[in-house]
């Protein structure tokens, strides 16, 4: 399943410690995450 997701969406999913989620989003974009759990 592909997700599209805004720079600005991704940083508030961080902001409200989604932290699962955003791992998940990122890897599905291709990019590792920038921040660790």
């Amino acid at each position: 399943m592909e997700i599209l997701i805004t720079p600005a969406e991704l940083d508030r999913a961080l902001r409200t410690h989604d932290d699962v989620h955003v791992l998940d989003v990122r890897w599905s974009l291709g990019r590792p995450p920038g921040r660790p759990l």
